[in-house]
């Protein structure tokens, strides 16, 4: 199991640089790594890159990811590749970064520090929400293979940071509250419907009144517990947070309840096909009169998902089946195209790297061996010379002539690459679209007790159904 948790770095990447490789924690750094860049110099390229972003704005100077592993679960040697295979696959090769695998402590885990900026555009990482999913996924699908466990939720999504380290530290039942608030919030069509299933869950409640008429704060306790915990901040965290106050619960209710009318329009929209209704929802057990007009309506979904197939041209359901099939076959051979193209380009991105700071550093090189008194310039472009030689010695291991290497063309196919998977990833969600709708369309008619196949038009122009 590995757990991961990332935040940036706005002054210091000195002193981050020096805790990530800390010999003390390293191993004498046998557990340190570098891409782009050395351990020695990378403060200094770090601020050389940062130059030269056009977002002034943004302070971030780098990004320190922290990814855990559990105790006696691996080895250093082990959790050190999964985090250099992390940094591959999540960073591409564009940024300069510093990984080190610490083994102070009962857990190993891997430190990895990168710029904010990447050394192709010059853009700063966008660290949000969604990167975040990007690295927690990544992580998990990096441990599974060699073993590792990994923690999940109910809804099989692993766990973040946060919710790892209350349950670590026996705050587990506060938890639990919050997750079953959320559930419960994502589930309810109003704040009455949200107090009615959370009692119906077990949970006492008291404060509820939106008009604040019983109480200053609304407050749950469990039904195996005695304590009562109030929906606000505290300074001392006994609170459930700010997200769960009376107002807030109200508000996320209603953005919920906006957000599904939104994706059932947009869905609609891209399929203009409506599933069958389930039957055996709850709410049709005491409702004849729902019932009745639910299997009114799946007939005529069915109907609907018939006449749909008929005019795209399918006369069976296998051949719905066999496009199907067809399809996800393209979507493979995308992935693995744009899967393939990633490797060519995290190449393609560190020798442009090295290509780059060969010829921006060389004058000081070339200066350096010109100097009458050669220990006062080297003190003085220590960085610079340093990351010449470097750049100089892994262009020649790759067999790369530095001073015959076209980079503006290199550049142009590293770019004529990245247009590659971004139309493929287009292509990609257009056939998933319609995979959705043909698999939406034959789940209708699997519904249809009579032929499997589908009614063909006869030639005396009437069909059979």
């Amino acid at each position: 199991m590995a757990i991961t948790k990332i935040h940036p770095v706005k002054t210091s990447v000195g002193r981050a640089i020096d805790y990530v490789i800390n010999p003390d924690k390293t191993n004498e750094y046998a557990l340190v790594d570098t891409i782009n860049c050395s351990a020695q110099t990378a403060e200094f390229d770090f601020k050389s890159i940062l130059n030269k972003s056009r977002n002034v704005r943004n302070s971030n100077q780098a990004f320190h990811l922290i990814q855990s592993f559990l105790p006696g679960e691996t080895t250093a040697e082990m959790a050190h590749r999964i985090g250099l295979e992390l940094c591959d696959s999540i960073l591409g090769g564009k940024y300069s970064v510093v990984i080190g695998t610490h083994v102070d402590k009962n857990h190993i885990h891997n430190h990895i520090l990168f710029c904010a900026v990447d050394n192709i555009e010059y853009k700063k990482y966008h660290d949000c929400k969604e990167t975040y999913r990007v690295i927690r996924k990544e992580s998990d699908r990096l441990c599974e293979p060699h073993g590792l466990s990994v923690v999940i939720d109910e809804k099989g999504i692993s766990k973040s940071y946060k919710e790892w380290l209350e349950n670590k530290n026996g705050r587990s039942w506060k938890s639990k509250l919050r997750e079953d608030i959320n559930a419960t919030v994502k589930a309810s069509v109003s704040y009455d419907d949200f107090i009615f299933r959370m009692r119906e869950s077990g949970y006492h409640i008291k404060g509820d009144a939106l008009d604040g008429s019983d109480g200053k704060y609304i407050s749950f306790r469990a039904p195996d517990c005695d304590r009562w915990i109030r929906g606000k901040a505290t300074s001392s965290g006994r609170g459930l947070g700010e997200r769960y106050t009376r107002e807030n619960l109200l508000k996320r209710i209603e953005e919920r309840a906006l957000y599904r009318a939104e994706k059932i329009r947009s869905d609609s929209e891209k399929t203009a096909i409506k599933v069958v209704i389930r039957l055996d929802d709850t709410k049709f057990f005491d409702n004849p009169g729902l019932l009745k007009w639910a299997k009114k309506e799946n007939l005529k979904r069915m109907a609907e998902s018939y006449s749909h197939l008929k005019h795209m041209g399918y006369t069976s359901k296998e051949e719905v089946r066999e496009r199907i099939r067809s399809l996800e076959g393209e979507i493979r051979g995308l992935e693995k195209e744009i899967n393939e193209n990633k490797y060519e380009m995290k190449v393609f991105a560190e020798t442009i790297k090295y290509i780059n700071d060969y010829k921006k550093y060389k004058p000081f090189y070339l200066q350096y061996k010109k100097s009458k008194n050669h220990e006062k310039y080297m003190q003085d472009h220590i960085n610079e010379i340093t990351i010449f030689q470097d750049s100089a010695r892994i262009l020649k291991k790759a067999d790369i002539d530095p001073e015959r290497f076209n980079l503006d063309l290199f550049r142009a196919d590293y770019f004529d690459m990245k247009s590659q998977n971004e139309k493929a990833a287009d292509s990609i969600r257009e056939i998933k679209d319609e995979v959705g709708m043909l698999r939406n369309n034959l789940a209708n008619l699997e519904d249809i007790n009579e032929s499997r196949e589908m009614p063909v038009k006869r030639r005396s122009g009437r069909d059979t159904r």
